[in-house]
């Protein structure tokens, strides 16, 4: 009691804490934001905050209430732990009076499992309100818990259970602190948005109005759709109550489904056998996967420790310590590998999944061999009754025989003897006939007790087996979440360490170590000659080395380096070159010189100690700017610490000059290509004003070429094109007109997805990309019968939102979807119905701005609605943009008549001229045309046919041409008349 005494408050001491977090997080009043009340900024954050506070606050309160709930009910069960010292001193007073010592430890043991409940209520309650108290120590912990104290015995004092009470006390104060833990990262994590908001707060009108001009949202906003995220990850206890009320209902249904199927037990057991078999080959694929990645660990290990000792022999050797420093983070990888892979096996996936399936197989086989038995028990009770039956069916016979001969001895008056004889007969037929009734009768009440016994077996057969795969999936999801969480915990930090160790490689200046080793050299020769009179020291030239300018000073590769190895605290007249080395003769023995043949270790810091500037940066031009713009090589917004190139006008932060690799003339080449770009990456308006069109000609011809020649390619705008032939086309198009009537269809399409995707802002723009959304989200996809009667309202709405756009945006998209909408009517050859070609186009289309935050999540979750949208356009696309289908598609066959009938007459030409009109009837057919044909995207019929044929005439040949052109027409006429109806 005086142990639980003084811990009384431990978890109270949290909750007092989180108090004064709340205090300290109140909202802050207007009048402490600014001292103009004018400011139309401040008045809008002051009121956005006001609400973000109010909402944290009850956030808090609530926090508050449940930590200090659970401190309450872990603390008696701590005193509840300790009453039996107070049990032993009533007992020795008491000893006599056995019965009442037997009640106290009965009321013991249901005091300690009272607390227990409570405290495993609360917790639970805790853990579905607040997901940052779902941690892998709090489970450890609560189940350690609840394992020691089934365990005790409350009923006889052993070393044994004194031993067991301590490991409770001791894993109840462990469950405390994690508790502790959690709630006390939670609150610093909270302070820590809530500092950073203030100081976002603390910002002047000029940067706010920068920000605003750049990302488009003020920051309040951005801070306001943080807190309403973290709201709804952190507290959804309605919800995930309601989620916890479903699984039973759905229990519930599962038994009553399989109690009312004939083999409902079987199905049962053999799902619970497929899951053993699942575990077992889970075990075997992860028994291998541990096996491999230790035996390439201590391989690798062995590898690093030769190749180490190998490249320590000599000195001076380039990027030298980024090896070795390779080798140690590999090392410590693979050790951390090694001991992943071992409690993987030991304490997370195997050895608990070997176990588990080893416990399932068993009370499986138990399961089944009760339910086998019962139904063997059923099986005999019926073959018995069958037997009965039988037997009253001959017993009833042999009765009706005896009183059917004793009625015929009396009506002929036989012998009395004989007559008493044949009545005796009869009442012993009558008696075997009675017995065989009662055993049937018997019998069938056997039966349906055995039918009850067998109802009653299988709703407990089927609870168990539920049961058991409800076990089953926990073990499989705790191993499945440790094994991931044990490789992702083991793969995080090395590519950031790989990064790590290719920055410092890509700061290395080539020939810097040979020269080091030759100073070096004639360092030491100069040492033996001089014999201790005076000192010598070499100083870099640096009139050869490329000069900079920041903010109009001159700075050349020397002054950097002085300035990055001078330190702080020494002053301008202690500065000394980086390459000068310093040595005199009475410091110089016999050993030393020796050893200036080897890298020290101060001198290894002086020499490889990198410069503010790179190789790269030192070919620019540098002077300081203040306007707000992008850095180039982390592409990341710079408002103070920026510096531009005179020359090729690139930006970046001071920070980033040491890790640049794009040089001045590589540099402007680049500009100069970024701006010769016409079409792709244009915004579109600006782009058909230059050119003084209404569509993209990109657009236009492209879509042209495919009708005319490619809507029954299979898998159009589904398969990818190539994509050096694509960015050989684009570069054509970029300078001047294409010709594609040699491109392949696929390689068509593929550019017009591309100058989609490049487009600044999607062609549905960011402005209306919650009208689609909503639309999409209002008319989710349904059967065909429901869809008819909403059709008309879906052609409304997408009229009414699609007029709301630009008119260059309007025009382009009018072009694109009747183009898709084409495509569609060739699906039986191309395989791209509106939903496929949706899937395609959604993400071209339309897509989210990529300014605001959480931009991410929400396209993920978008991504649905995009599709749908993309599919509904393309449907409806006649009836949104008022075209009349019918003449469309006159145009269309026309259009692709004419083109066939164009290459049959080229190709009736190339024959006429390969003929030789005397010497033969028939030419050799090439079989790599043939064969070219046969297997293109889009297979010449007429010329394949010609091919092969090799008429004589031409006027033979239409004959036989005629038909098959014939018939395609007919099969196109057919194949629109059933998509329009």
């Amino acid at each position: 009691m005086g142990k639980w005494g003084k811990k009384k408050h431990f978890l109270e001491l949290t909750a007092m804490s989180t108090e004064r977090e709340l205090a300290s997080s109140l909202p802050i009043s207007s009048e402490a934001l600014g001292s103009d009340p004018a400011s139309e900024y401040s008045a809008i954050s002051s009121s956005m905050d006001t609400s973000a506070g109010d909402m944290d606050s009850e956030l808090m309160d609530s926090l508050v209430r449940d930590v200090r709930r659970l401190s309450e009910t872990l603390t008696e069960l701590g005193i509840a732990l300790e009453q039996p010292t107070g049990l032993c001193a009533e007992d020795s007073a008491t000893d006599a009076d056995n019965n009442s010592k037997e009640d106290l430890n009965t009321n013991w043991s249901v005091n300690v499992h009272q607390r227990l409940c409570d405290v495993l209520q609360l917790i639970k309650e805790a853990i579905i309100r607040y997901r940052f108290l779902q941690s892998n120590d709090i489970f450890e912990y609560l189940g350690s818990l609840v394992d020691v104290i089934k365990g005790l015995n409350f009923y006889e004092e052993s070393p044994k259970n004194s031993e067991a009470l301590k490991n409770a006390r001791a894993t109840l104060e462990s469950l405390q602190i994690a508790v502790a833990e959690c709630v006390g990262e939670y609150l610093t994590w909270e302070m820590t948005q809530y500092e950073s908001s203030l100081n976002k707060m603390s910002w002047s009108a000029e940067d706010v109005s920068s920000l605003m001009m750049q990302n488009g949202d003020p920051p309040v906003a951005k801070r306001r759709q943080k807190k309403e995220l973290r709201k709804q990850l952190s507290v959804g206890s309605e919800v995930s109550t309601k989620a916890l009320s479903l699984p039973e209902k759905h229990v519930e249904s599962e038994d009553e489904i399989l109690d009312g199927l004939d083999d409902g037990v079987e199905i049962a057991l053999s799902r619970a056998r497929a899951w053993s078999n699942y575990c077992k080959e889970l075990l075997a694929f992860i028994q291998r996967r541990i096996n491999l990645d230790s035996e390439h660990a201590r391989a690798v290990q062995k590898l690093n420790a030769n190749a180490r000792f190998a490249i320590t022999v000599e000195h001076f050797l380039p990027l030298k310590e980024v090896y070795l420093n390779n080798f140690k983070i590999e090392n410590d990888f693979f050790e951390n590998c090694l001991d992943t892979m071992k409690r993987l096996y030991e304490y997370k996936f195997i050895k608990p999944l070997e176990a588990r399936k080893v416990e399932i197989d068993c009370k499986r086989k138990d399961l089944k061999h009760t339910w086998e038995k019962i139904v063997k028990e059923v099986e005999t009770v019926t073959i018995e009754l069958k037997k009965a039956r039988h037997n009253v069916v001959i017993r009833e016979s042999n009765y009706k025989k005896a009183k059917e001969s004793t009625a015929k001895s009396e009506k002929m008056k036989v012998d009395s003897q004989k007559l008493e004889r044949r009545r005796k007969l009869q009442e012993d037929a009558l008696l075997r006939r009675e017995q065989a009734s009662h055993d049937y009768w018997s019998l069938e009440q056997r039966l349906e007790e055995k039918y009850q016994e067998m109802a009653k077996t299988k709703t407990t057969v089927l609870r168990e087996v539920r049961e058991l795969i409800y076990q089953c999936d926990q073990t499989t999801k705790a191993c499945t979440v440790a094994y991931f969480q044990a490789c992702s915990g083991l793969w995080a930090l090395l590519p950031m360490q790989y990064q790590s160790l290719a920055d410092t490689s890509r700061q290395y200046i080539p020939g810097t170590l040979y020269k080091q080793f030759v100073h070096n050299l004639n360092t030491f020769a100069s040492e033996e000659n001089i014999n201790g009179s005076g000192e010598k020291s070499k100083v870099v030239s640096e009139g050869d080395l490329p000069v900079i300018q920041v903010n109009g000073d001159p700075i050349t590769s020397a002054s950097s380096s002085q300035r990055s190895s001078m330190p702080p605290s020494s002053s301008p007249s202690a500065t000394t070159s980086v390459s000068t080395c310093c040595y005199s003769s009475d410091d110089v023995s016999s050993s030393h010189r020796i050893a200036a043949l080897k890298p020290l270790r101060n001198k290894a810091k002086i020499f490889n100690r990198p410069s503010l500037l790179s190789d790269a940066a030192l070919s620019h031009r540098l002077q300081r700017t203040r306007a707000p713009t992008k850095c180039c090589h982390c592409d990341a917004y710079t408002f103070f610490q920026t510096v531009q190139c005179t020359e090729c006008g690139l930006t970046w932060h001071k920070t980033c000059l040491g890790n640049l690799d794009v040089h001045c003339q590589l540099a402007k080449q680049l500009n100069i290509n970024r701006r010769r770009m016409r079409i792709f990456g244009v915004p579109l308006q600006k782009h058909l004003e230059d050119n003084q069109i209404s569509v993209p000609f990109v657009l236009k011809t492209c879509i042209e070429e495919l009708e005319t020649r490619g809507l029954d390619a299979k898998g159009l705008y589904r398969v990818c094109g190539v994509k050096s032939n694509i960015e050989q086309i684009c570069e054509k198009f970029e300078r001047q007109k294409v010709e594609l009537s040699t491109v392949l269809p696929t390689n068509i399409a593929s550019i017009i997805k591309l100058y989609l995707r490049q487009l600044p802002e999607p062609l549905l723009t960011h402005e209306l990309y919650h009208n689609f959304v909503e639309l999409a989200n209002k008319y989710p996809e349904m059967k065909s019968t429901e869809q008819l009667s909403i059709s008309l309202n879906i052609i409304t709405d997408l009229k009414r939102i699609c007029n709301m756009l630009p008119s260059a945006n309007y025009r382009t998209l009018k072009l694109l979807c009747l183009h898709l909408n084409r495509v569609s009517w060739f699906e039986m050859e191309n395989q791209m119905s509106p939903t496929n070609l949706g899937i395609v186009f959604g993400p071209s289309l339309l897509w989210i701005d990529e300014g605001l935050s959480g931009t991410s999540l929400k396209s993920l979750l978008d991504a649905p609605l995009q599709t749908r949208v993309a599919e509904l356009l393309i449907k409806y696309a006649y009836e949104i943009f008022d075209e009349d289908a019918t003449e469309d598609m006159k145009r269309l066959c026309v259009k692709r008549r004419c083109k066939e009938l164009a290459e049959c007459d080229e190709a009736d030409r190339r024959q006429v001229k390969s003929m030789v009109p005397s010497t033969s009837k028939t030419a050799e057919i090439d079989p790599a045309l043939v064969e070219k044909g046969r297997h293109s995207t889009t297979p010449d019929l007429l010329r394949e046919t010609k091919l092969i044929l090799r008429m004589p005439a031409k006027r033979t040949q239409c004959k036989i041409l005629c038909p098959v052109f014939l018939k395609r027409t007919l099969m196109l006429n057919n194949r629109l008349i059933r998509h329009f109806n």
